[in-house]
């Protein structure tokens, strides 16, 4: 049986937000922002986690935020 892995689990009103050098991207989820920022969906995943070793990814740093923030 495969287990839920509830770590990566995003509320439905959160958002991700990524910034780098003033520009700023915004995804629904982890795999769409992964998709604009040319990597793995892992990796936005383990940034988005503080006990990670990552902090950036390409030099973006990736947030959540709310969708009204975003709007």
């Amino acid at each position: 049986m495969k287990r839920a892995n509830h770590k990566h689990t995003l509320h439905p009103d959160t958002i991700l937000k990524a910034t780098r050098n003033g520009e700023t991207i915004t995804a629904a989820n982890g795999r769409r922002l992964a998709e604009l920022l040319g990597c793995s969906h892992t990796i936005v995943y383990r940034i988005l986690d503080p006990d990670d070793y990552a902090t950036t990814v390409f030099g973006w740093h990736i947030e959540r935020i709310g969708r009204e923030a975003a709007l």
